[in-house]
């Protein structure tokens, strides 16, 4: 090889070093997180430790050693957009629908969560026992039909589309209590154990983070049960934005997601913020949605 070729091959040699590094860098995801405790916990004692923040941290991430991981902390307003704007943008933890398979991707179910439902204290079950079906969920529309029981709601938000339907008419009637207050779910779990108020709806994990401050007895001193109205589970998943980065990172925690114990591992750290009601008949929820079909 004659001294031009020997520079020219040389020139080649180290253009293709120079460039190597940033052509074979790590492909980025940016993961989006909402604020919502206990999903995530953003300050506190329990700062760090929320579900949702366990699962991608201890299996999500792990599971995807090929990229980098980069975690934002926004509002769920915000993190739709991303998900619509941002192709490199993940959620540990959506439920799956219409409006956003549009503009997501979505793994196959991660976690089977339990629907909101309602707290009582323990002492009251047999007040609600006539309005409890043959499966143990309060049937909503007849308890509140009955007018024999005050119950809290958080104004501004939503139980589930059929919930609210069941809900709508008893706004402005003195049956239900529902102050348009900063934290109200907080303020109702303290009503509902002082006595003034007969029970509340909520998210299965709110009342026990809520009362992580509070006695064991406190905790033990209410009961939570699901309601004829809702689903028996609302199924999770991570969502990213439908880009062909987000359709490969969720095309590799499918295979992920389909080994022994990943979702088991994923439902503990539901599992941990849940009452002793609620833990077992999320348990029993989750075996009978991923059992093995024959």
């Amino acid at each position: 090889m004659d001294q031009p070729a020997r520079w020219k091959q040389a020139i080649l040699c180290a253009g293709w070093l120079c460039c190597a590094p940033s052509a074979m860098a790590a492909q980025e995801i940016t993961w989006y997180l909402y604020d919502l405790p206990p999903l995530v916990i953003t300050d506190g004692p329990h700062k760090g430790t929320g579900f949702m923040e366990l699962a991608l941290h201890q299996q999500l991430i792990p599971a995807l050693p090929d990229y980098k991981h980069k975690v934002v902390v926004a509002p769920i307003q915000r993190i739709a957009l991303m998900l619509k704007s941002d192709p490199q943008a993940c959620n540990p933890g959506l439920i799956r629908n219409a409006e956003r398979e549009q503009f997501m991707t979505f793994s196959t179910p991660t976690l089977a969560a339990l629907p909101a439902g309602m707290f009582i204290r323990r002492g009251d079950a047999a007040r609600v026992a006539p309005y409890v079906n043959a499966k143990g969920k309060i049937v909503l529309d007849k308890l509140l039909t009955d007018n024999k029981f005050n119950l809290g709601i958080d104004s501004a938000r939503s139980y589930g589309g059929p919930v609210d339907a069941v809900l709508k008419p008893y706004r402005d009637k003195p049956q239900l209590f529902s102050p348009s207050i900063p934290d109200a779910s907080r303020n109702l779990t303290q009503m509902v154990i002082a006595k003034r108020i007969d029970g509340m709806l909520g998210q299965p994990f709110e009342v026990p983070y809520y009362l992580g401050g509070r006695t064991v007895d406190d905790v033990k001193a209410l009961a939570f049960y699901a309601l004829e109205e809702q689903a028996d589970v609302v199924l999770n998943h991570v969502a990213c934005a439908n880009s062909e980065q987000g359709q490969a990172v969720i095309h590799k925690l499918n295979a992920v997601l389909a080994k022994p114990g990943m979702r088991e591992a994923l439902a503990a750290h539901y599992a941990a913020w849940l009452d002793d009601d609620a833990r077992r008949l999320a348990d029993a929820m989750r075996r009978h949605t991923f059992a093995v079909k024959p």
